[in-house]
């Protein structure tokens, strides 16, 4: 539990472990943010639809030299992937809309390594927040990082980067606060100009996906139309949409 003191303006943390107490706290508490709807209840702004489940594996077995992306029926409104590690090994992953699937992402990926002849080593599983970067990161002392501030890139989940980079703007902006009182809400610039257009691209690539790739069928034809122009290139870099209109 998280509770603002309004005397001293600190955070209480209170956890199995212990009881703690700070000045600043930097909300790492993954897409579902833990620590802000412990200090608010739920957001009215939260999409339950733009948390998409996913599922990974280890796995072993006849696994393709080059790193592999399955859109259509495999992964609705979403995709699976298979990323090489060695000569016999990789990892397996699933992701798609929430409500996209009958039964459990778990349950489809097993199906999907199956499918494939691969042995599953490990399994894990979580949420990729889907919806674009959060609209207030930086409440009073607590700023959001990484998945909590929705800083992953809606068109393929990418968010390591994004997440260690703000990390970091994060360390920043309240070492310059302590020096110099410099607001902390100068975080939020920070991640807007580092992050803002390749964001919005993004999350306008993903829409359109979504709008898109209505079957396996519709799916294919598109995919060889967009491929050769650079279009999926796009998409995943998010340096610009998918689609120029």
């Amino acid at each position: 539990n998280v509770k603002r003191r309004s005397k001293s303006n600190s955070l209480l943390i209170v956890t199995e472990k212990g009881r703690y107490t700070c000045d600043l706290l930097i909300d790492a508490s993954g897409s579902l943010a833990h620590v802000s709807r412990c200090l608010h209840g739920k957001d009215k702004n939260f999409r339950p639809e733009d948390q998409v489940p996913t599922a990974y594996a280890q796995v072993r077995g006849n696994v393709p030299e080059t790193f592999d992306v399955f859109l259509g029926s495999v992964a609705p409104k979403g995709y699976a992937w298979i990323i090489p590690k060695g000569p016999d090994t990789a990892n397996v992953g699933l992701g798609v809309r929430a409500g996209a699937l009958k039964g459990s992402v778990k349950e489809h990926l097993q199906k999907f390594c199956d499918d494939l002849g691969f042995e599953i080593l490990s399994i894990g599983g979580g949420w990729i927040p889907m919806g674009g970067p959060v609209k207030t990161m930086v409440d009073q002392n607590v700023i959001a990082v990484g998945d909590a501030a929705g800083l992953v890139m809606p068109s393929n989940g990418g968010g390591i980067s994004q997440a260690m980079i703000s990390g970091c703007f994060a360390a920043e902006t309240y070492l310059e606060y302590k020096r110099n009182g410099t607001p902390l809400e100068t975080y939020q610039e920070r991640i807007n100009s580092c992050f803002g257009r390749a964001l919005k691209n993004s999350l306008r690539s993903k829409n359109m996906g979504y709008l898109m790739f209505q079957n396996d069928l519709i799916t294919e034809v598109l995919l060889r139309i967009l491929g050769p122009i650079g279009g999926i290139k796009r998409a995943m870099e998010c340096d610009k949409p998918l689609w120029v209109l």
